[in-house]
């Protein structure tokens, strides 16, 4: 993303921030363009904004744990995934991306266990 079209982009969400501060869609998709120019921080704030504004918007919760583990914060990274599966126990995509991050540390015969919960829960759809 060249740098003009970030700008462009922070100048529209702003705009639309103010015409409906309470979207969680806005918060969300800022997010994603911060989440793609590696400011993470940044990323998961507006994350965790989009999902208090819409707690059943999945993908909220999903990216912040991503972007917690970009920014080094296992920790929190593993708990936004643990809470995420609770909030979302029938839903494959967080075990989904959990298993990746576990891939991604070697944690192997986790992650396998994770994408085949994935895989079954998306085979009852």
């Amino acid at each position: 993303m060249e740098l003009s079209e970030a700008e462009a982009a922070f100048a529209a969400f702003e705009s639309a921030i103010e015409k409906d501060p309470g979207c969680a869609d806005i918060y969300y998709h800022r997010g994603q363009v911060f989440f793609i120019l590696s400011d993470f921080e940044r990323a998961a704030d507006d994350y965790r904004r989009s999902s208090e504004l819409d707690p059943g918007f999945i993908f909220s919760h999903i990216q912040l744990a991503v972007a917690q583990y970009k920014m080094g914060d296992l920790d929190s990274s593993m708990s936004s995934f643990r809470e995420c599966l609770l909030k979302f126990p029938n839903r494959g995509e967080p075990y989904n991306y959990y298993g990746e991050l576990l891939l991604d540390q070697q944690r192997f015969q986790e992650a396998i266990e994770k994408f085949e919960r994935a895989i079954e829960i998306e085979k009852q759809k």
